[in-house]
């Protein structure tokens, strides 16, 4: 008797597979790790087949595992191919941006300015640290810190990101003024978590597992957080401590599918999003804000209009 697999099944394994274990993986699908062990425990006994070694780095996908997710793939791309043609029909298409938490924020806040109520689509916010794959039509629109290297999306680069540390300087607070707020779990791979761990290791006063826990920790006056400026500055109870910090300064990448990147709807949300980086590029170059404390110096924003198929609005 044939097994039948259910997609859900199908779509843990990729993630499990594309995030090399099962933390990643219960990130990237919003579903926790014992589930994500059952059932590839499951998935393998129905398939009487061995698709991943497991060791304490992680999973690793067998031959006949690496087989299985083109399979797999195939079967998500259909999967896309009638949700896309579902929404089609009933003339409500979505449009799923995909950005790490801070960059989701901003473009949460300021909504109004890439979709209105009129507007023949909606909007749907894919927020995760890790990597989207827009190439398989996870997302439609990523906010990314390089350009993108795979063949099936093209990039243009639309600004660039400062970072800077922040404290709330009106907590008296002696540990506050001395201690350090840094990002754990999962997030704590990315570039600013990273720098917090290698240069105030020895002063981490208190460690959040969220970048908008950390946020309210610095409000708080729990401690200094690393956060960009364009979410910094505009915190009130929030002051900008320094310079901004060089090492963390990088690009801003669009990134679309090469074969939609062109569809009006498309269209109309990249210009959106590429009109309003170009609007706050002052906020996110770091140039001094309204919150900034002792020690800020103005630089110079810089210029952002190349491209690598997605041509300027």
């Amino acid at each position: 008797m044939k097994e039948n697999y259910s997609w859900n099944d199908l779509k843990y394994f990729l993630a499990v597979a594309r995030g090399g274990g099962l933390s990643r993986a219960a990130a990237l699908s919003g579903t926790s790790v014992p589930t994500l062990s059952r059932r590839m425990n499951l998935l393998e006994h129905q398939l009487g087949q061995k698709l991943f070694i497991r060791d304490k780095k992680g999973f690793h996908l067998t031959q006949t595992g690496a087989e299985f997710v083109v399979h797999c793939e195939e079967v998500e791309a259909a999967t896309l191919a009638i949700d896309r043609w579902r929404d089609g029909q009933r003339e409500t298409r979505a449009v799923r941006i995909s950005a790490g938490s801070w960059t989701s924020m901003h473009l949460a806040r300021n909504l109004n300015d890439i979709w209105r109520p009129e507007d023949p689509f909606r909007i749907e916010f894919v927020t995760s640290e890790e990597r989207i794959d827009i190439g398989r039509r996870a997302a439609d629109i990523g906010i990314r810190n390089r350009r993108p290297e795979e063949d099936r999306l093209a990039g243009r680069k639309i600004g660039s990101v400062a970072f800077a540390m922040y404290r709330n300087v009106s907590v008296n607070n002696t540990r506050g003024d001395q201690g350090w707020i840094a990002i754990g779990g999962n997030l704590a791979t990315t570039p600013s978590a990273q720098w917090v761990a290698a240069h105030h290791a020895a002063s981490i006063a208190v460690v959040a597992n969220s970048p908008h826990c950390a946020l309210e920790l610095a409000l708080s006056g729990a401690g200094s957080v690393v956060l960009p400026c364009f979410i910094g500055d505009p915190v009130l109870g929030l002051s900008r401590i320094g310079e901004p910090i060089t090492k963390l300064q990088h690009d801003q990448w669009l990134v679309a599918h090469h074969e939609e990147r062109h569809s009006p709807v498309m269209r109309t949300v990249i210009n959106r999003i590429v009109s309003l980086i170009k609007r706050d590029r002052q906020l996110m170059t770091g140039i001094q804000g309204k919150n900034s404390g002792p020690g800020v110096t103005n630089t110079s924003a810089t210029k952002s209009d190349s491209s690598e198929g997605i041509p300027p609005a």
